[in-house]
């Protein structure tokens, strides 16, 4: 099989050859480009050495060098260039304690993770399949190269890369390769928590985000990385909206096409993970009250603890606490929703509600696509007709305040906060007069 190769990366190999070296595009871009997708990295691997790379072209980034890697800029565009090379121990199960160069593409690729990674192209664009990644794209199967346990060991994060692309591409990670993670998963402690949280994140937003959330809870993954999550599989939801327990609810719920980007993804995997310290049973029928107050404040220690953002754990926490919010299909409802969490926020709490709808019942989804639809029509209403919902919107600001008497203080905000809570009570009111008229009754 061929392949097209970039042409700049064509330009790179060309040039290398030209001083006596070879060159291969390896990876990511051949493994895109035997699947029909678009590749935008093309990575090169060569049997020069950095200093020898650096010698040959005009413009070159060392930042990677003491791993052997440069980045070649031809025509503005960047390649990583890698020198052919073999690893160390990895004395900590992540990092090779050394690298040594080595002279052939085949020991090079042989360090690698995972056959459909290992392929490589010449410049003519055949490629070299030593350890039969193509076929195993064709069956669908991560498999790991060699041993799957020697492959964990060198590099435990490839536990969670084994499901990153498992979900990304819809394929099965092989027997042999779930028995080792299922026996190692305890080694994904030695990771670190941002590398945990980035896999985490292309996980829950790829096209088949439920089976990889199950995936890392089959796995026994999701015990050591999630146990907030972990726990709920075995906790039952007795109760006529349901008909999964909790984990799997969520796991629906982050797969549902609802759940499109990583906000809502990120707010769907920890909304009800306050679901088992809230469950109590009355008649049978299982209820979690204030659940998502409890939620968010655990979705905070989580993300927290995988270094996300400040803005990011602001924005999902503020999901979360409102995920059940009892938004109605009237311009005063929407208006204080949209005074309370803001317009992106509102959206995306639509989003979540169906979300949640489609991992439940489906009577309940019915209701809430009717439900939703209807809001969504009123919420155009408001932002068309430019109904106030914050101070920005009101027809009268501080400066007016001030020229009626009110000095710059708390009873300043005080007014203006009242005299915006009652126009979206009644947005008529959102007239200077009116709200002179009534600020001067407050005053």
């Amino acid at each position: 099989m061929r392949i097209e190769i970039n042409r700049n990366a064509k330009t790179v190999i060309k040039m290398l050859e030209a001083h006596g070296f070879v060159g291969f595009c390896v990876g990511g871009c051949v493994r895109d480009a035997v699947m029909g997708i678009e590749a935008h990295d093309w990575d090169l691997a060569t049997n020069a050495h950095p200093e020898q790379v650096i010698a040959i072209f005009d413009k070159v980034n060392p930042s990677g060098i003491k791993h052997g890697t440069v980045t070649v800029v031809i025509n503005g565009e960047g390649f990583e260039v890698t020198t052919f090379r073999k690893d160390g121990d990895y004395s900590d199960g992540r990092h090779p304690d050394s690298i040594e160069f080595s002279t052939t593409i085949l020991e090079d690729i042989s360090r690698r993770d995972f056959t459909m990674n290992a392929m490589f192209a010449r410049n003519d664009g055949e490629i070299i399949d030593t350890f039969n990644g193509m076929q195993d794209i064709e069956d669908g199967i991560v498999r790991f190269i060699g041993e799957p346990v020697q492959r964990i060991m060198e590099d435990s994060l490839r536990m969670l890369r084994t499901v990153r692309f498992a979900s990304q591409f819809g394929f099965r990670i092989d027997l042999k390769g779930r028995t080792a993670i299922l026996k190692n998963a305890n080694r994904i402690n030695i990771v670190s928590q941002e590398r945990i949280r980035d896999e985490l994140v292309k996980i829950i937003t790829s096209p088949h985000a439920f089976e990889g959330v199950m995936d890392l809870y089959d796995l026994g993954l999701l015990h050591y990385i999630l146990p907030e999550l972990d726990i709920c599989f075995s906790v039952g939801q007795n109760n006529p909206h349901h008909i999964y327990n909790v984990g799997d609810h969520i796991a629906n719920a982050v797969g549902s096409p609802y759940a499109w980007n990583s906000t809502v993804a990120l707010t769907m995997l920890l909304h009800d993970i306050g679901k088992p310290a809230t469950k109590t049973t009355t008649d049978g029928v299982d209820h979690f009250y204030a659940h998502g107050e409890v939620s968010a404040i655990m979705a905070r220690v989580v993300l927290e603890r995988l270094k996300f953002g400040r803005e990011t754990i602001e924005t999902v926490c503020t999901l979360i606490l409102y995920h059940n919010a009892d938004i109605q299909p009237t311009g005063k409802s929407v208006r204080k929703w949209l005074n309370r969490v803001g317009e992106e926020n509102f959206k995306f709490l639509l989003e979540i509600r169906m979300a949640d709808a489609d991992a439940q019942a489906i009577v309940d989804f019915e209701e809430t696509v009717d439900l939703v639809d209807n809001i969504y029509a009123v919420l155009a209403e408001v932002l068309a007709s430019k109904q106030a919902f914050t101070l920005k919107d009101l027809a009268i600001n501080g400066n007016d305040l001030l020229e009626m008497g009110v000095l710059p203080s708390r009873v300043m905000g005080e007014i203006l906060n009242t005299l915006l809570q009652a126009v979206i009570e009644n947005p008529d009111l959102n007239d200077k007069d009116n709200l002179k008229t009534l600020a001067n009754s407050l005053f």
